[in-house]
C-alpha cells in the first residue's frame, strides 16, 4: 500500500527460456513509459529493466501495472497491483510529478519537442515546447488539452498530466495566373519645317512604336493630306518595335489659311490607337505684277554740246535786241 505521491519501483525482467535466439523482442508498459522495440535475447539470456513511477491522485485505488512482451508470434505478459490510498504522510509532502506526451498531427508531418526533455517533470516546472515542419509541411498550430494555440514555440507549466499536439499543413503550391497581355501603341507626328510658303513642300514623319508587351496585327496608319500611298499597312509589330514612315505635302499656291494642321492616325486589329498632329505655319506672299520698260527715244545723231552752245547763244542775242529796242 502506498500514499499518493509516493514513488512505485518496478523491476521488469525479461528471459529467453527457449533454445533459439530471439530478435527484435518488443517490450512495453506505458505506466512507465517503457517501450523497447529492439531487444534482442541470446537462448537462456535476459534483461532487466528498473522503472519508477509516483502515483497521484488518479491513481487512488488499485494501481495495476502490466508489462507485455511480444516477439514473432510469441506473445507473454506480466502485471503488478499496488493498492493506492489518499492518506496524507505526516511528514513533508513528496514531490507531486507529473507526464508530458507529445504528438503530431498528421504523423510525419514535422517534428515536436520539448525543453527539457524528460520523462516526467516536478508540479509547477514550465516546460517550452517547439514544432519544426517535414519538408512539404508547414506549422499551423498547438492544440495543449483542447486549446489551440498560434505560437510555435508556446510554454506549457506542469500543474498536472499534460498531452500537446503539433499540426502541420501540407503546403500546396500555387501556380501564379499568366498576366493578361496589355496591347498598347504610341504615334508620333514632326514636319521638317515650321514655316513655309504657299507652293512649298512639307515633308511629314510619322513614327508608329508597339508599347505593349503582345504582338499588334493589322496596323492601318491613316493621314488625310500625304497622298495616295496612304494608309499604310503593317501586318505584324512585335513589343518594342518600332516604323518610321515618311509623306510629303505640297502647299497650295492659292493657299489663304495661316497654318496647315495635319494629323495622323493608327488603329490595330487588337482595338488599340493613337493618334498624333503636327503644325506648320504659311507666310503668305502678296505677288506684283512687272512692268515693261517704255522704248527710248531714237537718236538722230550730231553734237549734244553743240546743241548747248548754240542755245545760249541764241538766247543772249535776244535779250540784247530786246534791250537795245527799249
Amino acid at each position: 500500500e502506498v500514499t499518493v505521491g509516493d514513488s512505485i519501483g518496478y523491476t521488469i525482467t525479461v528471459t529467453n527460456t527457449g533454445e533459439t535466439d530471439l530478435d527484435s523482442i518488443n517490450v512495453v508498459d506505458p505506466l512507465v513509459q517503457l517501450n523497447d522495440e529492439s531487444l534482442d535475447l541470446d537462448a537462456g539470456d535476459s534483461r532487466t529493466y528498473e522503472k519508477t513511477y509516483t502515483t497521484t491522485a488518479d491513481d487512488i485505488g488499485d494501481l495495476e501495472n502490466t508489462v507485455e512482451v511480444t516477439v514473432a508470434d510469441l506473445q507473454a505478459e506480466a502485471s503488478a497491483e499496488v493498492s493506492v490510498v489518499a492518506e496524507e504522510r505526516p511528514s513533508t509532502p513528496a514531490t507531486r510529478y507529473y507526464r508530458l506526451t507529445l504528438n503530431v498531427s498528421p504523423e510525419g508531418a514535422g517534428v515536436a519537442s520539448a525543453d527539457p526533455d524528460r520523462h516526467r517533470y516536478e508540479s509547477g516546472a514550465t516546460v517550452d515546447l517547439s514544432a519544426e515542419a517535414s519538408e512539404g509541411y508547414e506549422f499551423s498550430h498547438w492544440k495543449i488539452e483542447g486549446e489551440e494555440i498560434d505560437e510555435r514555440d508556446p510554454d506549457v507549466v506542469m500543474d498536472g498530466h499534460r498531452e500537446a499536439t503539433a499540426h502541420f499543413d501540407a503546403v500546396v503550391e500555387r501556380e501564379e495566373p499568366e498576366a493578361e497581355p496589355r496591347p498598347d501603341i504610341s504615334l508620333t507626328k514632326t514636319a521638317d519645317a515650321d514655316l513655309v510658303e504657299a507652293g512649298e513642300t512639307v515633308t511629314y514623319t510619322v513614327l508608329v512604336e508597339n508599347t505593349g508587351d503582345t504582338d499588334l496585327t493589322g496596323l492601318r496608319i491613316m493621314d488625310p493630306l500625304l497622298g495616295p500611298d496612304w494608309p499604310k499597312i503593317i501586318a505584324v509589330l512585335e513589343p518594342g518595335e518600332r516604323v518610321e514612315l515618311d509623306g510629303a505635302y505640297e502647299v497650295p499656291g492659292d493657299f489663304e489659311e495661316s497654318e496647315i494642321v495635319n494629323t495622323a492616325r493608327v488603329v490595330t486589329r487588337e482595338g488599340v490607337t493613337a493618334e498624333d498632329s503636327a503644325s506648320v505655319s504659311v507666310q503668305v506672299t502678296e505677288k506684283i505684277d512687272a512692268v515693261e520698260p517704255e522704248a527710248p527715244l531714237p537718236h538722230t545723231g550730231g553734237n549734244n554740246a553743240a546743241y548747248v552752245l548754240l542755245g545760249s547763244a541764241l538766247l543772249a542775242a535776244g535779250w540784247i535786241l530786246i534791250r537795245v529796242r527799249a
